[in-house]
Formats: structure tokens, sequence, C-alpha cells
């Protein structure tokens, strides 16, 4: 059941039926978003939202789990070069400016003068996955 259906049940905004579930239960509710199984134009809608972000993930911090870290790589070979979804400058910015303007990164995700110069070169026609060639590191410190 979806918060939207618990809301139009009990005759609720969306957001304050969320809050009260995760207020009756004392902050341990775990809530999940159906990622997979909605289709390209679901997933579209959410990408162009422009309070929707790029790359911002603790997936690192979880090793006991396969990290599997594609998305960016996918993001600008599938949906901005393959199906121009948005410009390559709006791309950077939601994998760039807002991600580092959510985080607190003060004089990030930006190429200004005086700021830090983060910077990735690809050749956009070249991105791809490499899901035929995996690679297993062991190399985790401690």
């Amino acid at each position: 059941m979806s918060i939207a259906d618990i809301a139009e049940a009990e005759g609720k905004h969306p957001l304050d039926a969320f809050l009260d579930i995760a207020l009756d239960e004392d902050l341990e509710t775990e809530f999940a978003h159906p990622a997979g199984g909605q289709g390209d134009d679901a997933r579209a809608e959410r990408l162009v939202n422009p309070y929707v972000h790029i790359s911002v993930s603790d997936g690192g911090a979880h090793t006991r789990f396969l990290v599997n870290s594609v998305w960016p790589v996918y993001f600008l070979a599938h949906w901005i070069r393959d199906n121009e979804l948005m410009t390559l400058e709006q791309a950077h910015q939601k994998m760039s400016a807002l991600p580092a303007a959510f985080s607190d990164m003060k004089g990030r995700g930006t190429l200004r003068v005086g700021d830090w110069a983060d910077v990735m070169i690809y050749n956009m026609e070249e991105l791809g996955l490499l899901y035929d060639k995996p690679r297993f590191e062991t190399d985790f410190p401690g």
C-alpha cells in the first residue's frame, strides 16, 4: 500500500500520512521507493523535476552489499546522450551543483573562481556500462 493510498483512505494530505506513520512508529519506519518496474516514462518524469538530484549516496558505507556505482554513467549515457531528456548542462547541474547545495558543501559543484575545481573529463560517445566485465576488489582497508 502506498503513502498516497493510506492518505486517501484516512482523508489526509500524503505528507501528513507519511509523518503520522513515522511518528507513530517512533521514527523506526523504513520507507521504500520502488525504483524499478515503473517504466521509463515515470522515471523520466522524476528526473526532470528541478529538485531531483543525481549522485548523493551513502553506498560506500554498506560494504557487505554489492556497490553498483553505475548510476551517474547510466544517467549520462542513457538519459542524456541517447534520449536527450535534458541538456548536458542541466544534467551536470543535477550531478554537481544541486547535490553540493543539498549537502551544504560550500565552494563545490560549480566552476567558479575561488571554488574547488572538481572536474571529470569524459568522451560522451564512449560512455557505457561494462556489465560483461565485473571487477571484484578486495582492497578494503582494515
